[in-house]
């Protein structure tokens, strides 16, 4: 089933530009303490555009309210499936969203420390 979704109100770029910006001025900065604050506020800054997204995505399925409630309190990646599943009518598995967002953090993590501890 293929279903056509306009959204008009969304503030994922510009937390997401926001986020870009946090990591150009770690990458710029010289002061060791600095540089990681304004990294790991470029991390979170990225968790919050990917919520953002989430619940725009959600904003395009017509449920009631009292649905709606109850999948807000669901984890960004949850949200991601739910919609996913309605849109597509294909589900995403727990290993594969645990996988994703392990990477995820694995690779935040890295770039803006400089470190690669190992995926369990």
């Amino acid at each position: 089933m293929i279903r056509t979704v306009e959204i008009t109100k969304n503030s994922f770029f510009e937390i997401f530009s926001d986020a870009i910006t946090l990591y150009e001025l770690s990458v710029m900065e010289q002061k060791s303490h600095i540089k990681k604050t304004l990294a790991k506020s470029s991390i979170l800054s990225i968790n919050y555009a990917l919520e953002a997204a989430a619940n725009s995505f959600l904003s395009s399925i017509e449920i009631t309210q009292k649905l709606k409630g109850q999948i807000d309190r669901f984890s960004t990646l949850d949200k991601l499936d739910y919609t996913l599943q309605w849109h597509k009518e294909t589900a995403c598995s727990g290993q594969q969203k645990l996988a994703t967002a392990l990477e995820f953090f694995q690779n935040n993590r890295s770039d803006s420390f400089g470190v690669k501890p190992p995926l369990y």
